[in-house]
């Protein structure tokens, strides 16, 4: 049996005579670390379809055609596409300068064209002309599209 006070056997003093530091919460191992080392094997992912994220040169809509084909039959094929598509292929991240990976492009090409539509910036399709009041006037002929009638005339 050691001495009252004395250090118990196989006990090796801390450098400089100083106590060992204590860990902090979250000082340890990761949690994956420890769920690798009692499964033995690494988790699944969360989504067992999920989609990998890629960048935008090896998506499905990388080409022109099939970028303007995904949005035909939708009010986003009134946008000039060939622009947005340049737009989304041009894209980088403003940290790293990397282009960014994503999922879901056309997700992201539509939130580019929200985006400037909110701005009222969004670029039309070249040959359409939005329509204007004096298109839809129902004025009868012979009055000139000014928006303002006499109540005298016949």
């Amino acid at each position: 049996m050691p001495a009252p006070g004395a250090a118990p056997s196989g006990f090796a003093p801390p450098p400089n005579g100083l106590a060992p530091a204590r860990r902090r919460v979250g000082q340890g191992p990761p949690a994956t670390v420890i769920r690798v080392a009692a499964i033995g094997s690494p988790p699944a992912p969360a989504r067992p379809g999920a989609l990998p994220e890629i960048p935008f040169s090896r998506s499905a809509i990388a080409e022109v055609s099939a970028f303007i084909a995904a949005f035909q039959g939708t009010d986003y094929a009134l946008a000039d596409l060939r622009h947005y598509h340049q737009m989304v292929g041009t894209w980088r991240d403003k940290r790293t300068g990397l282009p960014p990976r994503r999922t879901d492009w056309i997700a992201t090409a539509k939130r580019f064209m929200l985006n400037d539509a909110a701005d009222n910036r969004l670029k039309l399709a070249p040959g359409y002309r939005p329509a204007t009041p004096a298109d839809t006037a129902a004025d009868p002929p012979g009055v000139p599209p000014a928006g303002y009638r006499s109540s005298r005339w016949d």
